[in-house]
């Protein structure tokens, strides 16, 4: 039986995508993962390019959101790619939002 992959959904500075593989007993897979490394779509691919963008020019470590709403619209918008995300690798992964609550 194969085993199932994880995909974990959360930024990070530095990195390009917001999209981390993991490893299985039988598959090595690289951590820092693309959309095209899943086969998502473009149109869902342009969505997770908006959103970590969003996320890098809204959000600072240091002094958290912009505005409190710019954090809740933002959770609200990877909850909804995350689903997105699930539907289109259903037949071979799981799919876990690691995001904060705004």
């Amino acid at each position: 039986m194969t085993e199932r992959r994880l995909i974990r959904v959360f930024p990070d500075y530095g990195h390009e995508w917001p999209l981390w593989g993991n490893s299985t007993a039988t598959h090595d897979y690289a951590y820092a993962m693309s959309p095209s490394d899943y086969g998502l779509s473009s149109k869902l691919t342009d969505r997770i390019r908006a959103w970590y963008d969003f996320w890098v020019e809204h959000q600072d470590f240091d002094r958290d959101w912009d505005s409190p709403e710019d954090g809740i619209h933002w959770i609200a918008e990877g909850k909804d790619i995350a689903a997105s995300i699930r539907a289109q690798v259903k037949e071979f992964a799981d799919v876990r939002l690691e995001v904060g609550e705004g």
